[in-house]
């Protein structure tokens, strides 16, 4: 059989026919268009579409719903929602903005006030304009007030406004009756009749006097440049004046206020019903039946008083205003004006406060005296958040056995115990201090926020407490030589710290003297799952001892809070990182010290510090218990830190 070329052209032809054909079906099936029409004409209209196809004003897209970004000269360029099942979307561009120029053509012109429709606006402002009406106004003490009104039509890129104030001079001649007064304007007398006087400024004050006696002044403002005739009629006006002791009494003419002593106002009536008070004192009343020209009034008020009784819960000294008055309980009859007080006792904190007497009924003034550890105390909440915002937990004094018994399975010949007495409150921090909080103190911008601090030495962390001390204006704890070798502590300061081991060994184990906690989990040889960061299978084949079948989610170090906190609310205390404290490292391996120690803050020197707690390493139970203590002074990344403070 012969197969010609043509025969093999027309079925290969045919075949991509048919191929077209299955892959165009479902696009004309699924394809949905339609046109973008716009409300009328613009000028250099464009469109960008995000969902589709543009062909002219007609979108094709897959989508019913598309948005389109409109812009045109003239125009608000905006994103527009479209549909394509409404067929034609139809739209609208508002007008943009036309920008006001104003130019002022006056110069010196004195405290310029522009008022564009009731709201203000400055010559430097950058104001756009909308189609529309408004109202411009101009006002000065130098310059006429003035107003423009205009109406925007178009779509204009800028409006120009060349703006004329008309400088004030006003000439005016002012008469007074009677004519034998006298005007006072800018310190230069004038005649009551008829002068005449020039103004360049819009507000003017005029005083009136008669025989060189001051009677009134009244007010005038110049709107115009016009020449005026101004009239001021003293009569049938009546003149009242009145000095009270002491001074600033507030006064009521007919029940209406008038204002403060001293004071000067005028009235028309024959008979006042004239009131006066102030705080402290009683209050004054009478009729006056003013005469027409000057009314002086002078009266003496009389004190006010009220009965005050202070009891306190402890014997103390009495202030009021800063003057002794006696030891409390005292009674005493004081003037009904605010008074302050304060209240002295030795070893107390001093209470200080203001009290209004009340004449009236009496007044009952109770305090209870603190000492400073009281007073503090109440101050303290049982947690608070320093500047860097680290959560303090308060931690309550008490007694611990500090190392493990002789009983205690697995125990080290370092952990003999002492009995320690912890008598002050103190702060702790319930997480160890993070890499992002450290470089605070470095003026470093980094470290991670959650990932706590290592491979820093004791003495760093020290002075990282220094540091946050003076931050908060505490007194520092830690005195160094040049060489950054401690010194000494200063005892008496609230800084912060390093947790002694005492401390730590409280926070841990718990107040319970007879069943402390040995390990984070309890007291047996049971680890809990993901109950802390430490040696797990990650590290497998990496170090010597790992926790069989022990899974905490991380090889290295883990992000503070990532496991359950303690009954007080701290964070790795077992696991993660190894932590220092405060104390030297001696290796005591006497007999139990039964002896109660106050606040024992661990040997006087040493050439070591001691490390407590397990890390992300620690695998046999002889150092996960929290009596297991080592060693050291320099940097590890094994061993961060966290801080405390004492409240008093």
């Amino acid at each position: 059989m012969i197969i010609s070329a043509a025969s093999i052209g027309w079925k290969m032809t045919k075949r991509i026919f048919i191929f077209l054909i299955i892959v165009l079906i479902p696009f004309f099936v699924f394809v949905k268009s339609s046109s973008i029409v716009p409300a009328e004409k613009y000028q250099n209209l464009e469109f960008k579409v995000t969902d589709g196809l543009k062909i002219g004003n007609t979108i094709i897209g897959f989508k019913d719903n598309f948005v389109i970004r409109i812009s045109a000269t003239g125009y608000k360029a905006g994103f527009y929602n479209f549909t394509h099942s409404s067929g034609a979307n139809t739209f609208y561009l508002e007008p943009a903005g036309t920008k006001l120029i104003l130019k002022i053509k006056n110069k010196n012109i004195s405290n310029l006030k522009i008022e564009l429709n009731d709201s203000i606006i400055s010559l430097t402002d950058n104001v756009q304009l909308d189609q529309g009406d408004y109202k411009l106004s101009f006002d000065s003490e130098s310059h006429i007030y003035k107003e423009y009104f205009f109406n925007l039509i178009g779509n204009e890129e800028s409006l120009t406004l060349d703006i004329d104030l008309e400088k004030i001079n006003k000439k005016v001649f002012i008469d007074t009756v009677p004519p034998e007064l006298k005007i006072k304007h800018k310190n230069k007398f004038y005649s009551g009749l008829s002068s005449e006087l020039n103004l360049e400024e819009k507000t003017n004050i005029f005083d009136i006097y008669n025989n060189n006696e001051f009677i009134t002044s009244f007010q005038y403002i110049a709107n115009s440049n016009n020449d005026e005739n101004l009239i001021y009629d003293l009569n049938p006006f009546r003149k009242i004046s009145i000095e009270t002791e002491p001074k600033n009494s507030n006064v009521y003419s007919n029940k209406e206020y008038v204002g403060q002593t001293p004071l000067d106002f005028f009235t028309n009536q024959k008979l006042i019903k004239l009131s006066l008070s102030k705080i402290g004192y009683l209050d004054h009343a009478e009729e006056i039946f003013p005469k027409i020209g000057l009314n002086k009034l002078t009266i003496n008020l009389e004190k006010s008083f009220g009965d005050v009784k202070f009891e306190t819960n402890k014997v103390a000294r009495l202030f009021i205003n800063d003057k002794y008055v006696g030891d409390t309980p005292q009674q005493l009859r004081i003037q009904t004006l605010e008074q302050k007080f304060s209240l002295e006792r030795n070893g107390h904190r001093t209470v200080e406060g203001k009290f209004l007497p009340n004449k009236d009924f009496p007044l009952l003034v109770e305090k209870k005296l603190l000492t400073e550890k009281e007073a503090v105390l109440l101050e303290s909440p049982v947690k608070d958040k320093n500047s860097l915002g680290l959560e303090l937990i308060l931690v309550e004094p008490a007694k611990i056995k500090l190392g493990s018994p002789n009983s205690e399975f697995r125990r080290n010949r370092n952990e003999i115990q002492k009995h320690v007495e912890i008598s002050k409150h103190f702060y702790v921090s319930s997480n160890l201090i993070t890499e992002k909080i450290y470089n605070l103190s470095k003026k470093i911008n980094g470290g991670q926020e959650k990932i706590p601090v290592s491979d820093l030495s004791w003495t760093e962390a020290a002075i990282f407490c220094n540091w946050l001390s003076n931050k908060e204006g505490f007194k520092p704890f830690y005195n160094f030589s040049k060489n950054n070798e401690i010194i000494s502590y200063n005892l008496d300061s609230k800084g912060y710290r390093l947790l002694t081991e005492s401390e730590w060994e409280l926070i841990a184990k718990g107040k319970d003297l007879k069943n402390p906690l040995i390990y984070p989990w309890g007291n047996k040889e049971t680890i809990r799952a993901k109950y802390g960061n430490f040696a797990d299978e990650s590290l497998r084949g990496e170090i010597s001892y790992i926790l069989e079948g022990y899974d905490d989610g991380f090889k290295g170090k883990s992000p503070v809070g990532s496991f359950k906190k303690s009954s007080l609310g701290l964070h790795d205390l077992g696991g993660n990182l190894s932590e220092w404290v405060n104390d030297f490292y001696s290796e005591d391996i006497s007999i139990e010290d039964k002896i109660w120690k106050k606040d024992y803050l661990g040997p006087k020197f040493g050439l070591n510090h001691v490390i407590k707690g397990s890390n992300f390493k620690s695998a046999t139970y002889d150092e996960l218990g929290f009596s297991f203590r080592a060693k050291g002074t320099s940097a590890s990344e094994l061993v961060g830190f966290r801080i405390a403070r004492w409240i008093y």
